[in-house]
Formats: C-alpha cells, structure tokens, sequence
C-alpha cells in the first residue's frame, strides 16, 4: 500500500465520520424544534440546555475532522525527499 492509498483510506473514513456527525446536529436541531415549553419552565430551559451541550460537544467533534481533513490535504502534498518528516509514510519489517 503507498502513501496515497493509506490518505485516500483516513479521508474516506474521516468523511464518513463527518456525514455522521453531522446526521447527529440534525437530529438535535430536529429534537429542539420538537421541544415546547411545558408549564414547568424550568424542564424546558434543562432541556434546551442539555441539548445545547450536545450540540456544542458534536460541533467540536466537526470542527476536529474538518482540520483533520486539512492537514491530511496537506501532507498528501507534500514531496518526498527521502527524510523521515511530518507527512512521510514509514514501512517496517513489523506490520
């Protein structure tokens, strides 16, 4: 397998992680439109915050595998020059 096969391989599952991630958001912007303010004020407001949470954890998570997918672009681009660097794909006798 060579370099760009193994990039090729973590972009198909970093984006495949993406559409997930972002099947969740919309599954909590689905859950908060659906939520209605109940006489108990305070359930409502612990709700809508819960689900706030939530969201701010999975768009952190997004944001990750939005850099990741950056520096993956990156390193594809970088050349070769024999050195073992930031990018280098390093075969051993022990795979």
């Amino acid at each position: 397998m060579d370099k760009h096969q193994v990039i090729d391989l973590c972009r198909d599952k970093i984006k495949k992680q993406l559409a997930q991630i972002q099947q969740q958001l919309e599954g909590i912007q689905e859950a908060r439109a659906q939520e209605t303010k109940s006489s108990a004020g305070d359930k409502y407001e612990t709700g809508r915050e819960m689900l706030q949470s939530e969201e701010d954890r999975i768009q952190n998570q997004q944001d990750l595998h939005q850099m990741l997918l950056k520096e993956l672009d990156a390193t594809s681009n970088l050349a070769s020059n024999g050195l073992i660097q930031k990018g280098s794909l390093v075969q051993t006798q022990d795979n």
